[in-house]
């Protein structure tokens, strides 16, 4: 396996430069504006897609606070034009690297201990299936399952032997080819109706799924926090040959959409800090195709409370009240991308367009993707959380 010595801000963080002097005299020239409800009914958009603000005026109860009136470029736009969006050009207004929104689209709910899931076209039809990992007690099983428009309806199921919960769907085996499923245990793909297995020979370090710009799709394999390589497959190669044309992982440049996965200790020791590692989950995406690549991660915010500590009654100890989910966008071309931003608490974000964040999910986020599985077309996330023992919520949010 070749190998390439480089850390966690060599492979995702090696973004082009580019300046940010447009978004500030954009902020710097907004003046006050009254926000106007009716209007973001009208046109089906929430108050932060034309204010620097979620909620513009609102008043924070406990601070006595005033939230911010300002537009944004979209709000200034549609205020010029007579109340409308006729002829707006997102990228024009506003440029490049405005963080992307996103709208809730659908929730379903999975009745599986599913540890992880792709979306992918793994029988070469041309219709998307959602692959899920499922693990319990009896063992793993990976399930593919296609929306029949009511419900997400299971297709194929095939045993599988990985240790660890670690799963990859692509188009490894080429643009032309049908998606196919990578485990640790081994490789799996849609063959006369079933699930066809070749093995690993092993347990593969999965670390995540690479997509290039020329639309080619890797495999991202590493087994240590400063190694990683990216692996196409080949079908024609036989069982036992299948991993080749190992290269270096690539910098986020090249990438129009990859994602990571590792244990918050593996993703530390890659360069990340505490908060952003805690999540297990990294992600590099330009989600509107305009060159300008954005860092998500999931993200946990703890609600702590105090206690006395049991060895010392003059003491208080700090004790986990609570966590809150979420899904974090930031421009890491900015210097304070690892600053963390909670909705409702830390107001910095609110005139900052270079962060978005999803609501609060309702469970621990086990992992991301960004394809419709019900074959809308459109780019979002698809969030796969832990709600029970056996249960699962898959929750998507469409692309502004």
């Amino acid at each position: 396996m070749q190998r390439s010595n480089i850390s966690l801000l060599s492979i995702i963080l090696r973004i082009f430069p580019l300046s940010l002097l447009f978004g500030a005299a954009l902020l710097r020239a907004q003046p006050p504006a009254a926000a106007r409800p009716e209007l973001a009914r009208k046109e089906g958009q929430p108050c932060i897609y034309c204010h620097v603000s979620p909620s513009p005026g609102a008043v924070d109860p406990v601070t006595r606070a005033k939230e911010t009136t300002m537009r944004n470029g979209r709000g200034l736009y549609y205020a010029a034009h007579n109340h409308s969006f006729a002829g707006y050009d997102e990228r024009a207004v506003m440029g490049a690297r405005s963080a992307p929104l996103f709208r809730f689209g659908w929730r379903a709910t999975l009745n599986t201990p599913a540890d992880r899931m792709g979306v992918g076209d793994v029988a070469g039809d041309g219709k998307l299936r959602l692959v899920t990992l499922d693990r319990s007690s009896s063992g793993s099983l990976v399930r593919v399952l296609r929306w029949d428009g009511q419900a997400f309806v299971r297709e194929l199921e095939a045993p599988d032997g990985s240790a660890g919960p670690s799963m990859e769907v692509g188009r490894f085996a080429g643009a032309g080819r049908p998606a196919v499923i990578v485990t640790p245990s081994g490789l799996l793909y849609w063959s006369g109706g079933k699930l066809v297995r070749w093995n690993s020979g092993g347990s593969l370090a999965l670390l995540g799924t690479a997509c290039m710009r020329d639309g080619q799709e890797r495999l991202l394999i590493s087994r240590s926090p400063k190694e990683a390589t990216a692996w196409r497959v080949s079908l024609a190669s036989g069982a036992s040959n299948w991993l080749v044309d190992g290269i270096a992982a690539p910098n986020s440049g090249a990438l129009s959409w990859g994602e990571m996965h590792g244990s918050p200790e593996f993703l530390e020791k890659m360069g990340l800090v505490e908060s952003v590692a805690a999540g297990g989950i990294l992600g590099v995406w330009d989600p509107r195709g305009f060159g300008a690549t954005f860092l998500y991660y999931a993200k946990i915010v703890q609600d702590f409370d105090t206690a006395p500590d049991p060895g010392n009654p003059q003491k208080p100890r700090f004790v986990v009240k609570g966590r809150s989910y979420y899904i974090t966008f930031q421009d890491p071309t900015i210097p304070s991308f690892e600053r963390q931003i909670r909705s409702g608490v830390d107001r910095q974000h609110l005139v900052n367009p270079y962060v978005s964040e999803t609501s609060a999910l309702d469970g621990p986020i086990l992992d991301i993707a960004v394809t419709d599985p019900k074959g809308s077309g459109k780019p979002g996330l698809l969030v796969l959380t832990r709600t029970g023992e056996t249960t699962r919520t898959l929750t998507w949010y469409s692309l502004d």
